[in-house]
């Protein structure tokens, strides 16, 4: 088989059959299905399964494919790996490859449908979708041909070297009638060791960095990952730590699967056809040991185009299985402007009407240098924290902030963050988050936040609603 593209049909019959490994997807999409009416002749089910060859997995030495995409020939070497030669410098499906073994060694029919018919075209087996040849270490050889699909998909038409035609589960035959590019590792990004610990599972993997770009936004995302702390900050477009939903979809980037290979040598015209020249997105993911990118385009197309960075193939996969193709980064961002807990905290600085308030906590809290009772001291961090957007607001302010909030971390590694608090003369502030204006908040949370400090400063009770 040529290593070039599929044609479209050969696209078209892959449709659905993704998952190999568990054999649990139908080859309907390949299969031709005769008239409507035609029946078939022979014995009728019985409910007895009949054993056309049985061998142990390891029995099995090759299985030559004919199909309309073209021949090849899964080998197995003297480790009993399976391989297919003209894939050799590709990455390996390896589920894939073994469940060719699986289908190959244990063939049962369900039921016999004609002994030795004269006419084998209403079967579809006079120009069958695959022909398998299988070799076996005892030196026997067992040939089966593919049909059409049995009216009300009841099974697939096959035929044995006797000249006989049974009826199997498509399930049962999906790795013998698979063009040579099913086996082809289609896992485009590694999974996580858990899709629900984000966190733990990206420090054993070793990551470092996330960026998102490509051509659906003005700046990339960019994201670092602190191993140490187990932080993901945003350093781009704006600096801000990310929210726990932020960081649940940053998950789904791990794992992606895609549905076809389309072409195993794509030129330089394929990947322009294909969008992935200038792509809409472009997941770069930098770990210890490794970078890996990952371009994908949906351009005026059913089905993504994607290519990764470390290999020359061109894939597909439907736009439904992911979820991060127009993520922007306020998608990432928490509503909450300052995330980090008060045990995270080494000070608090606000700086308001002419007046700068340094809150310090610990187990005897300060404020501006002075000691303060622990209750209303809590109360106030509590108060400073629960600081969140109203919306989303990029606009360009001028003059000075009238307030300015300077979150400094225990974690010296990390910047301070400083939110700059704007007057819009509309009963809200737009807030700048460490250099960018992102968002906008109600006036009536500047106005209680200084009459708390003052409070606080002059030991007096104070409200935290705003």
């Amino acid at each position: 088989m040529s290593k070039g593209k599929w044609n479209k049909k050969a696209v078209g019959l892959l449709a659905g059959l993704v998952v190999v490994a568990v054999l649990t997807v139908t080859a309907v999409f390949f299969l031709r299905t005769p008239a409507p009416g035609e029946e078939e002749s022979g014995s009728s089910e019985s409910g007895q399964s009949i054993v056309l060859s049985n061998q142990a997995t390891e029995n099995v030495v090759s299985v030559q494919i004919q199909v309309a995409y073209g021949d090849y020939t899964v080998q197995v070497d003297e480790n009993g790996d399976a391989y297919i030669e003209e894939l050799s410098g590709y990455p390996r499906n390896e589920n894939g490859l073994y469940s060719v073994l699986a289908d190959a060694s244990n063939i049962t029919a369900k039921q016999l449908v004609e002994e030795n018919p004269g006419d084998v075209e209403k079967y579809g087996l006079k120009d069958p979708l695959s022909v398998a040849t299988i070799t076996y270490k005892d030196g026997s050889v067992f040939v089966l041909k593919v049909g059409d699909t049995a009216p009300q998909n009841r099974g697939v038409y096959v035929q044995t070297q006797d000249g006989n035609v049974y009826l199997m589960d498509e399930y049962n035959i999906y790795g013998l009638i698979s063009p040579m590019t099913e086996y082809v590792e289609r896992r485009l990004v590694p999974p996580l060791e858990s899709s629900t610990e984000v966190v733990e599972s990206c420090k054993t993997a070793g990551l470092k960095k996330i960026t998102i770009g490509g051509a659906l936004r003005e700046q990339p995302i960019e994201i670092t990952f602190d191993k140490e702390s187990g932080t993901f900050y945003m350093v781009s477009p704006v600096k801000r730590r990310l929210s726990e939903e932020g960081i649940d979809k940053l998950g789904g980037i791990f794992g992606v699967y895609a549905s076809h290979v389309v072409n195993l040598e794509p030129t330089a015209q394929d990947i322009t056809a294909a969008g992935l020249d200038d792509p809409e997105t472009l997941i770069t993911l930098e770990y210890a040991d490794q970078t890996l990118a990952l371009r994908l385009d949906g351009k005026d197309k059913d089905l993504l185009s994607a290519m990764r960075s470390d290999v020359n193939i061109l894939y597909d996969l439907d736009m439904s299985t992911i979820s991060f193709m127009e993520y922007t980064y306020t998608d990432l961002l928490a509503d909450a402007y300052i995330v980090d807990s008060q045990d995270e905290i080494a000070s608090l600085e606000i700086t308001l009407g002419g007046k700068t308030y340094t809150l310090v906590p610990g187990d005897a809290p300060t404020l501006n240098g002075a000691a303060v009772e622990a209750e209303p001291f809590a109360q106030m961090m509590e108060m400073a924290l629960s600081a969140r957007s109203e919306g989303e607001r990029t606009q360009k302010v001028s003059g000075e902030p009238e307030m300015v909030m300077t979150v400094r971390l225990k974690d010296q590694a990390r910047e301070p963050e400083v939110l700059k608090f704007y007057y819009d003369g509309v009963r809200s502030y737009d807030v700048d988050c460490n250099g960018s204006i992102t968002s906008y908040i109600k006036a009536s949370f500047v106005e209680k936040l200084g009459e708390a400090l003052e409070a606080l400063s002059k030991g007096e009770s104070f409200s935290v609603s705003w």
